[in-house]
């Protein structure tokens, strides 16, 4: 193998590392820019995990408020103190805070509204509501979160919250309190959220009770079925990725359940706010990458292609050296070329024989 021939190869092989080593970097570069998206992710799921276990107690805490106060006035009502049920209802509406609570209501065993803080739903009847035929089939004292409803009087979403009179062992009817799931969605949302970030209460079924953004667009519709934290028998606390059913924003979701209540805080995180500063930095990264790629890719190319002249000018003075080779033996005349410095250049053939010159 001659001298040129281990030039090109080592230009080659000098090329074929530094794109194996550049192929190599690269991978490792995008398995280090997925290690820290999936980092990211897994922070964003522990911090949705926290603020919906926050959540769930900041909830609970106020609807155990609630129905302490609704309790108070069934209580008074099934004891017959219907000054002390009136007393207790203005007190509540005017102490919660504005457009918290709306109305109280009391509901007689025919299902006839007999009392009620807005005197114009007096007349009507109750007995097909599902909170009045669950409190009088149920027997027992209970706490009854209806679903959203519009109101007939006035066409505004409320809550009903209801729980069961007794008077001795028998059903006398039920003690009502209204809430706004307006102003539930305002007090769930007041955490200093990102834009497309949301908090949603639900129900265990699916159904929207309030939601940190856009809360009339969502009242009175479901989730999807295969939502993980659905069902009386779901897991109280996990995490997942989906798209909004509501918006079609990716979101990062973790939900808790409410002790005692069938509902469940659900916090989603907007993914792509959340990858956003990573993946500026992986633009950053990259582009420095490529560049110090491109980088050493062109000194390896200028390196190979000296090599390769190199080579070549080797390849032409050998042939040039054969030439002149050819050209001195062909003569018949004996030549010699000596340099300045006295050492022999150049000998024909010609010359060794006439002289007898041994070939060693």
């Amino acid at each position: 193998m001659t001298p040129t021939t281990h030039l090109r190869q080592a230009a080659l092989l000098l090329v074929l590392l530094a794109i194996a080593g550049s192929a190599y970097y690269w991978w490792r570069l995008t398995e280090g820019e997925q290690r820290l998206r999936q980092a990211t992710v897994a922070q964003a799921n522990s911090r949705a995990a926290q603020l919906a276990e926050a959540e769930a107690d900041h909830v609970e805490a106020w609807m155990a408020a609630i129905d302490l106060t609704l309790k108070q006035f069934r209580d008074a009502v099934a004891r017959g103190e219907q000054a002390t049920a009136i007393k207790v209802a203005r007190s509540a509406l005017a102490e919660f805070p504005p457009g918290a609570l709306l109305h109280f209501a009391v509901i007689d065993a025919r299902g006839k509204i007999s009392y009620s803080t807005e005197e114009a739903t007096q007349t009507f009847d109750v007995g097909d509501r599902d909170y009045f035929k669950f409190h009088r089939a149920g027997g027992s004292d209970r706490l009854f979160i209806d679903k959203p409803m519009v109101a007939r009087r006035n066409d505004q979403w409320l809550v009903l919250l209801t729980r069961p009179i007794f008077r001795g062992q028998r059903f006398a009817g039920v003690a009502l309190l209204s809430l706004s799931p307006e102003y539930l969605a305002a007090r769930i949302g007041d955490v200093g959220m990102a834009t497309d970030d949301v908090i949603t209460l639900f129900y265990a079924d699916g159904s929207y009770l309030a939601r940190s953004h856009n809360v009339l667009e969502v009242l009175g519709k479901k989730l999807p079925p295969d939502r993980p934290f659905l069902g009386a028998d779901g897991p109280r606390a996990g995490h997942f990725r989906a798209v909004s059913n509501s918006d079609g924003v990716v979101r990062l979701y973790a939900w808790a359940r409410l002790d005692g209540l069938p509902l469940a805080i659900n916090v989603g995180l907007d993914e792509r706010a959340i990858l956003a500063p990573v993946e500026r930095e992986v633009a950053v990264g990259r582009q420095r990458s490529l560049i110090g790629i491109a980088l050493l890719l062109g000194l390896v190319a200028v390196i190979a292609a000296l090599l390769t002249r190199v080579a070549r000018q080797q390849e032409g003075l050998a042939r040039s050296e054969v030439m002149l080779r050819s050209t001195l033996d062909s003569t018949a005349d004996g030549i010699l070329v000596v340099a300045a410095a006295g050492n022999i250049v150049q000998k024909n053939r010609q010359f060794d024989r006439l002289w007898q010159l041994p070939e060693e």
